[in-house]
């Protein structure tokens, strides 16, 4: 089999949406050569392999294929913006299923105080709906080991706040995508993924692939920050909102409040209610 056949197969089942960077291009290439030497036919024999190879050096290394640096995610900005733009667009259930989903993962992100990677591990199979509120949980989230993290709490907003209210939207996403879910393959985690693809074969996505999507929305909006910036604003407005520090806590799923102050928090105003606790804290006295 030459390489190119061999791609072929292999691209057939990439679990990814859109195009690959170079890093990905790279893995799946090294991926390639292993699996060539085990069926006997090293990759170095193949009339293609120097052509390959130059391939690799040259989205590697071409300079205006580089992926863009990233500001540092502190950049300070209002929330707002985003809540904002979802109330000028149309009702979810006028919203195409993308834009419905990047819709419940930008607002998901702001209320669950989350990271792209627990948006890719929440579990359905966990999900309760209490009525005036949802409970979802992380299947092996950075601080949660091999189970389960405390609940992400969604709160369902006043009819008034509807147009942005996560709780709505989130739900509105799952009626939708609900005709799909018999077509997603098992994943590798014993979870079954919130969001998924909207090209077959229907995947859970990745923490990669949902910070892409924030991260254009945030530039689409004129933000200049990482889709990790989100987690870092809305842990500093609940403060400066007056939010118990004890409650921001445990509503971002930290496994102590020192990490919280050491990495996360970058409050605006250090006078605001909220904030003044930091103040007795060393480690953002440093800062």
């Amino acid at each position: 089999m030459v390489i190119a056949d061999f791609l072929c197969e292999l691209a057939g089942n990439l679990p990814h949406e859109g195009g690959l960077c170079a890093a990905t291009l790279k893995r799946y290439a090294g991926e390639l050569y292993s699996a060539l030497r085990l069926v006997g036919h090293p990759i170095e024999r193949d009339e293609l392999f120097f052509a390959l190879e130059e391939v690799k050096r040259g989205l590697l290394n071409r300079p205006d294929k580089r992926k863009p640096a990233v500001p540092k995610s502190d950049v300070v900005y209002d929330l707002k913006l985003v809540t904002e733009y979802w109330d000028n667009q149309p009702a979810n259930n006028q919203l195409p299923l993308d834009v419905l989903r990047l819709k419940a993962v930008s607002l998901l992100m702001i209320a669950g105080l989350a990271r792209p990677s627990d948006l890719a591990r929440l579990d359905l199979d966990s999900l309760q709906n209490k009525g005036s509120s949802l409970w979802i949980w992380v299947w092996r989230a950075k601080n949660s080991g091999a189970g389960y993290s405390a609940p992400m709490v969604i709160a369902k907003l006043p009819d008034s706040q509807a147009s942005h209210c996560p709780y709505r939207a989130l739900l509105a996403y799952l009626e939708e995508v609900a005709p799909l879910r018999h077509a997603n393959p098992s994943g590798s985690l014993s979870a079954t993924p919130v969001f998924i693809s909207s090209q077959r074969p229907y995947g859970g996505l990745s923490a990669d692939r949902v910070s892409v999507l924030v991260r254009d929305l945030l530039r689409s909006l004129g933000i200049d920050a990482s889709t990790y910036s989100i987690r870092k604003r809305a842990t500093t407005s609940a403060l400066e909102a007056g939010v118990a520090p004890a409650n921001v806590q445990a509503g971002g799923r930290w496994r102590s409040m020192d990490t919280m102050w050491k990495h996360y928090v970058r409050p605006s105003d250090p006078a605001s209610a909220g904030v003044a606790a930091i103040s007795g804290n060393k480690r953002s006295r440093r800062r």
